[in-house]
């Protein structure tokens, strides 16, 4: 069975936004992680 032209780029642009989505949440992950260490850092200063 053979894909026709629309069908392939449905499927590359479907593939690609997979990708974006992930990178997304990984970026996400990493202000929340910054956040966290600014928090712990914060707590620290009161502590001292």
């Amino acid at each position: 069975m053979t894909q026709t032209a629309s069908e392939s780029s449905k499927f590359r642009v479907m593939k690609s936004f997979e990708e974006i989505l992930a990178a997304k949440k990984n970026l996400a992950s990493k202000v929340a992680t910054k956040e966290e260490e600014a928090e712990k850092e914060k707590g620290k200063q009161i502590l001292e």
